[in-house]
């Protein structure tokens, strides 16, 4: 959407510091519900699949990705 970070903030009703940890990774504070909750709030769908894991990948992984960009 083109926001600046305190136009974001705003919108998610957070602090702009919030959104700069977010925008450079720093996730640690942010509970997985409430990066979900982030996303719906700017107009996003959030969806999780969970599927079995590639064969001899010794375990199975997390990753986001932008359906926009995939």
């Amino acid at each position: 959407r083109r926001l600046t970070q305190v136009a974001a903030a705003r919108l998610m009703g957070i602090d702009q510091p919030k959104v700069s940890a977010l925008l450079n990774g720093r996730l640690a504070n942010f509970s997985s519900e409430r990066l979900m909750r982030l996303l719906t709030t700017l107009g996003q769908d959030v969806e999780i699949t969970v599927k079995a894991k590639p064969r001899g990948q010794a375990r199975g992984r997390i990753r986001v990705v932008d359906a926009a960009h995939a």
